[in-house]
């Protein structure tokens, strides 16, 4: 993810499923103005900065609000990958950037699970979408983004995350509409 992080000095940011707030903390030692936006408010509460409930698909900020989004190992979490994509860039600026990691589709398909343990010591599976490359290109292309970067993180050989970073194209002008005669 970092890797592929633009130069974040002032620019607004939004930490899209932020969790407890690791990227936004990174962020804002980078320089960003960030807000962390999670829809679990306990996981929320860990998080420092700004801060707010929210959920993927109905982004509590108007549209334009940020030049960037990062969402960190969470667009998985929801079947509706073209609506959160959009989502997404409903809130950026023309131009903005979206980065986001994910499970790689490999490991989906072959079983692997996101897990973690809770604070009572037990394990928990979260819940997981299959999001193939096609899939996220056909989203991206549908809601104006064009892909600029994508990375394949490895481990033992095998692709354990998809990294991508998007820029969205500048909203279309209205067409200029004539007077009636």
């Amino acid at each position: 993810m970092l890797a592929l992080l633009p130069d974040v000095r002032g620019v607004r940011v939004l930490d899209a499923a932020s969790g407890t707030g690791r990227y936004a903390r990174l962020l804002a030692a980078r320089g960003a103005q960030v807000v962390a936006c999670d829809h679990s408010l306990d996981m929320l509460r860990l998080a420092e900065g700004a801060r707010c409930g929210g959920d993927l698909l109905r982004l509590p900020f108007g549209a334009g609000s940020f030049d960037g989004v990062v969402c960190a190992l969470a667009i998985g979490h929801t079947p509706a990958l073209g609506a959160a994509i959009s989502e997404l860039g409903r809130v950026l600026q023309g131009g903005g950037w979206l980065l986001v990691s994910d499970l790689h589709p490999y490991q989906t398909l072959r079983g692997a699970q996101r897990t973690f343990r809770g604070v009572d010591g037990r394990h928990y599976a979260v819940e997981h979408h299959l999001h193939t490359l096609e899939a996220t290109l056909n989203a991206l292309t549908s809601a104006g983004f064009v892909l600029e970067a994508i990375r394949e993180p490895q481990h033992a050989g095998w692709p354990v995350a998809l990294v991508w970073r998007a820029r969205r194209l500048s909203a279309p002008h209205a067409p200029e509409s004539t007077p009636p005669r």
